[in-house]
Formats: C-alpha cells, structure tokens, sequence
C-alpha cells in the first residue's frame, strides 16, 4: 500500500507509472517529493536532519530551537505538588551540547556543589519571612576569617541599623546597640563595668563578697568637687516619706548622720540625728561606757582638763597659757537647776596665786576649788563652801519597784546644805525629784512617805521613794546616785 499526495494507491500499476517518471535515481536514504509538475523527484534529507537507508530520521543536535518548541510540552503536563528524589528534571549539558535528564536529589547536590549545601555568599535577599530550623544536631554561624565578626542587622523605624555585634578580634565580646533584658538569672564570670550615669538595682537581696566600698570614683580625685561621700537612704516616719544620709561631710571633714536630708548636688543638709551606741572611744581610749557615763582620761593634751589619781584638775600646762588664763576663764554654777556662767572677776576679784596640786586656789582667800572630794570655798557673799558627797553612789534597790509611793530603801547619808540642790540620777541620767511634792518621779520623805520633803528640808536619813507605776519601775540593776553638797 502506498500513499501520493495524501492518497492511498491501491492499484500497483499507478505506483508502477508514477515511480518511472522520476526525475532521478533516488539514493540511499532520499526520499521522493512530488515536484510544481506533478514530477516525482529523489531529495537528499541533509542538514538538521538526516534520514538512514533504513528509515532511521535523525535531528541534529540545536536544531529545535525554544521558539519551535510548542507551550504545551511544560504547561500541558500534569501539575505535580511534590517532589522526590527519584523525580527526572530535563536540563541542558553543555559539556555535551545536548538535553540530559536528571534526577531531583542530584541536581539539588549539583547546585550547591554537593552535599545539599549553597555557599553562604551565594544567598540572595528574599521577600518573606524565613525560618532556619533543625530536628537534630546545633545550628552553627561560623565566621571563619581572621579577627571577622559576626554581625546582626535590622529595620529600626526604615533606618538600617546594626543590633548586635560579635568582635572576632576579642573572644566575641558582644556590643548591643541598645538595651539588653535578661528574662532569668544572669552569671557574669568575667568583670562588670557600667559606663552610664544611672545604675539600678531592683532586688529586695544584695549580697557582695567585696569588703569594701570605694565611693567617688575609680581614680584619685585631681581636686575638690565639693561634694559629700556616703549612703542616702529612703524611709518612713509613719506620715511622710523621708530621705537620710550618713556619711562623710565635705564641707566639715567629719562623719554625719542627717535623719531627714536634703540632697542638693550630693550635698547634704539637715538636722543632725542621733546614734545608739554601747560606748565611745576617742583616739582608742574609752570615753563614754555602755552605762553612760563620761570620762575625762589621763594627759588628755591642751585646753584646761586632767585627770590624775582620782583628781579633775585644770592646770596651765593643760592650756598651754601661763596663769593669765585666770582673768578670762569663766565657770558655769548650776543655780536651782539653771546653768549660769560667770567670769573669775565675777566670783572673786584678787586671785593672784597659782594653781595648786589638787585644784584651784586663791591666796587672798578670795575663791578655792579643792578636788577629789574636798570643799569648794568662794567669797562669804557668794557661794556657800561644803563638801562633794560621793557616799551615796551606785547604789541599787533590793527588788523591783513597780508601785507609786514605794520606799525604795535607799536614805540620804548626810544634810545638804541649805539651799543646795540635790539630784538623783538613775543610770547616769538625772530624773524629776519633788520638791514637797509627791507627784514627780520619786521624792525624800522623813515621816514614812506620808509627806514629801521639800528640797532645802532634806535631811540626813530621808528615805527615798519612788513612783513606780506612774511612771515607770526602778529594776535590781539600775544604778541609783545622789549627787549633793554638805559641810
């Protein structure tokens, strides 16, 4: 069966008349081309394509080009919404010049040059968000060049900016380009400095193994900024919220405690406050005891006081001054409880003698001090002469007086002079004696508390009593002192 012209011939006679009018003898592998006559012609199949003498139709390679190959051949395929390793991708090998097929798993190792992997500098900006994650196994930024850093970067308001900084150069200290919140517990192994003008700390516990505090600076001042060196603390007194200081005052060169402050440039002003302390030391010498009392010590150096054997003695040598002191030197009289001051012209007007060994005298007779329990002797207009009492000293009751009224079993061993005072201290702190009155906090009494003895009537022998529930109890270990003059 054969076909001319898109006709099939049935009779072999008509191929036998149309095939003995060629034009010529056909070659191997040429194919016959009916001619603008009607003339069957043999034509050589040459070029992009050659035909075998069996039939065998070759293309040559580049021959089909994009543009004759038709749209369908991609878009006419059904789509595929996976893809797996063994799936063919048609790529162009042009170590080959030709089309080759491809498995998926190794054109994705070819396109990163094995491995599964693309160079890092190979990475193009994208236009989504982009998630780097594993199921297993660390994910690791490696710069791997000398001293090379690691860098983020961000959008800041549309302005580029750099958020934070690893330094190669040094073991990757991190600089932040703002602050750093820190969700847990923070462990700083290495130094800590804060470069800033504010640090806070909000923890209700500060422990620092450090015994000491260096306050103003971390170098030695180069001159005086004037300001104070301490502690400022918040507070309340139950109505108003308060801000203390103790610390070292500039402006005096001593320590200060200001209970309720003013800060003013780290200068601090206020109210001095006080301290609760169990004894005072000066210069390494106890000065005030737990119980109280003052102490004037032994070559105490400069203005007036020594103290020697048991004596309290003012000396020249004490003053540093010759005995012209005299004529300016004043003294303070306790006059019913007032304290007056008056000059040594006021109390006698010829002291030309010295000092002597246990005190104070005057060779006109004028004005004497005589120490360690001796009279102290002034003009007949003035002072009445008599002796210190120290009998009646540190004395304690037998058991605890806390009722009104109660005798306390302690008696006045002498008669004080008349007109004198006479004061009765409890731990070295003086306290309210009645004055014929029975309502202050004790009171002597001659008739067994029935009346209270007023103060110039005290007499050898009065009892004192003690108000013990008005006021307050008088315990075992309080020390009770009478301090009073007598003849």
């Amino acid at each position: 069966m054969a076909f001319i012209k898109g006709k099939q011939i049935k009779d072999a006679s008509v191929l036998t008349t149309k095939l003995s009018g060629i034009s010529s003898t056909p070659d191997a592998g040429d194919i016959l081309v009916t001619g603008a006559s009607g003339v069957l012609a043999a034509v050589t199949v040459s070029g992009d394509a050659t035909l075998a003498a069996n039939g065998a139709l070759t293309i040559a390679s580049g021959a089909i080009e994009t543009a004759m190959v038709n749209a369908n051949v991609i878009t006419g395929q059904t789509a595929e919404a996976t893809v797996n390793d063994a799936d063919l991708i048609l790529i162009y090998d042009a170590s080959a010049s030709a089309l080759r097929k491809m498995t998926r798993a190794n054109f994705t190792d070819g396109l990163g040059g094995g491995g599964g992997s693309s160079a890092a500098d190979d990475i193009t900006t994208g236009d989504a968000a982009v998630t780097i994650a594993t199921s297993s196994g660390n994910i690791t930024i490696d710069a791997q060049a000398s001293d090379s850093d690691i860098i983020f970067k961000g959008t800041d308001g549309g302005s580029d900016i750099t958020m934070l900084t690893l330094d190669g150069s040094d073991a990757g200290a991190a600089s932040f380009n703002s602050s750093v919140s820190v969700g847990g517990a923070l462990t700083v192994t290495g130094n800590l400095t804060v470069n800033g003008t504010t640090t806070t700390v909000n923890s209700t516990t500060v422990t620092v193994d450090d015994p000491i505090f260096t306050l103003g600076g971390d170098a030695a001042p180069s001159s005086d900024d004037n300001k104070d060196r301490g502690i400022e603390f918040r507070w309340h007194n139950g109505t108003a919220a308060k801000a203390g200081f103790f610390g070292f005052d500039d402006s005096t060169g001593r320590f200060s405690f200001i209970p309720d402050a003013t800060n003013s440039s780290e200068v601090f002003s206020g109210t001095l406050g006080d301290i609760d302390i169990n004894a005072l030391y000066i210069g390494g010498t106890s000065m005030v005891t737990s119980d109280g009392a003052a102490k004037v010590q032994s070559g105490v150096a400069g203005y007036g006081i020594a103290y020697d054997s048991g004596a309290l003695k003012f000396a020249p040598s004490e003053l540093g001054a010759t005995t012209d002191w005299l004529s300016t030197m004043s003294f303070v009289l306790d006059d019913d409880g007032i304290a007056k001051r008056m000059t040594r012209n006021t109390l006698a007007t010829n002291i030309v003698g010295g000092i002597a060994s246990d005190g104070l005298e005057s060779n006109s007779g004028a004005l004497k001090i005589k120490l360690n329990g001796s009279s102290l002797d002034l003009s007949s207009s003035g002072v009445r002469a008599g002796t210190f009492q120290k009998d009646d000293l540190g004395q304690t009751v037998s058991s605890n007086v806390t009722a009104d009224n109660t005798d306390t079993g302690l008696d006045i061993t002498n008669t004080p002079n008349a007109d004198q005072i006479v004061r009765v201290e409890v731990n070295g702190v003086a306290v309210e004696l009645g004055d014929g009155v029975k309502t202050k906090t004790c009171y002597f009494s001659g008739d067994s508390g029935s009346n209270a003895r007023a103060m110039g009537d005290i007499a050898a022998g009065d009892s004192l009593y003690w108000n013990g529930s008005s006021v307050y109890s008088l315990e075992t270990d309080d020390i009770v002192d009478f301090i009073y003059s007598s003849l």
